[in-house]
């Protein structure tokens, strides 16, 4: 049987004995103010890549607990460049 979610396990929508907790003052505020150009862009990347979304540092403990570290690299191969003086014309 699987166990339930904990408080925090559940985005924090349900308090520990599972009844609804108001939202934060200003919330719906902050919910209808635009993004940013760069929030915009952010959001579409973490979108796109099935990445996590927010500061750095969560974003790096987030993907690793869920092992998504592959969506913080770049995609594709690294290239490979070769010195110049190693190419011969």
């Amino acid at each position: 049987m699987p166990r339930p979610p904990r408080a925090d396990e559940a985005g924090g929508l349900y308090h520990v004995l599972n009844r609804p907790i108001s939202p934060l003052s200003g919330w719906v505020d902050r919910v209808k103010m635009p993004l940013s150009e760069a929030e915009l862009a952010a959001v579409r990347l973490s979108a796109q890549r099935g990445k996590p979304w927010g500061d750095d540092d969560s974003v790096e403990s987030i993907a690793r607990r869920l092992n998504l570290e592959s969506t913080l690299r770049p995609r594709g191969r690294k290239r490979v460049r070769f010195p110049k003086e190693s190419i011969k014309a």
